[in-house]
């Protein structure tokens, strides 16, 4: 997509022709429409389009990938742990400690009980009560978690429902968002 500023107009070429026919939107797409109503959108073929081919095949240099999974935990609940606002690491090891969900997965780790194979794969590091969700499929699978209090399952949810821009999802797209930020078996909620 590239613009051409007119006379009177600012044309966008894009190769997106859905962009200049849809009739009825999301409220996503809506807000896009709103925005986009001064503009005279023209449908243009991608091999035509060569301007936005070029500015979007701009090149990066590479990332460095590192082959040590535990890293890679560890950057997996850092990401988590900061969607939450803490002050520290100690509040949260605190509210699991409060916690009765976490305090008996915590006590049954430690007298060794058997989970279901179904089950999450809970594990404690550095105090902090961590699982790996192995029901869930594609990108979550197998990833590290923090477990959630029960006491921060409200603010979860607002970070998950009523941001403004999650655009007020709806219950499904809600609960699909969630493994996003923590584990909890919400059903329950």
């Amino acid at each position: 997509m590239f613009l051409r500023e007119t006379e009177r107009f600012l044309n966008v070429f894009s190769d997106q022709q859905c962009l200049s026919r849809v009739k009825d939107p999301t409220s996503r797409i809506a807000r896009w429409f709103l925005t986009l109503q001064q503009y005279t959108i023209i449908y243009k073929p991608g091999r035509l389009n060569f301007m936005a081919d070029y500015l979007s095949r701009a090149t990066y240099p590479a990332d460095k990938q590192s082959d040590n999974t535990n890293s890679e935990e560890v950057h997996n609940v850092n990401a988590q742990f900061d969607v939450f606002n803490f002050s520290s690491i100690h509040e949260l090891i605190e509210k699991q400690n409060k916690d009765p969900y976490c305090q008996n997965i915590k006590s049954k780790l430690n007298s060794n009980f058997v989970f279901s194979p179904k089950s999450p794969q809970f594990f404690v590091k550095d105090n902090l009560l961590l699982c790996k969700n192995n029901n869930m499929s594609g990108r979550h699978k197998l990833n590290t978690k923090l477990v959630v209090p029960q006491s921060l399952v409200p603010q979860i949810l607002h970070l998950c429902h009523d941001i403004d821009s999650v655009a007020h999802p709806g219950l499904s797209r809600t609960m699909k968002r969630i493994p996003h930020v923590g584990f909890q078996v919400m059903e329950k909620v």
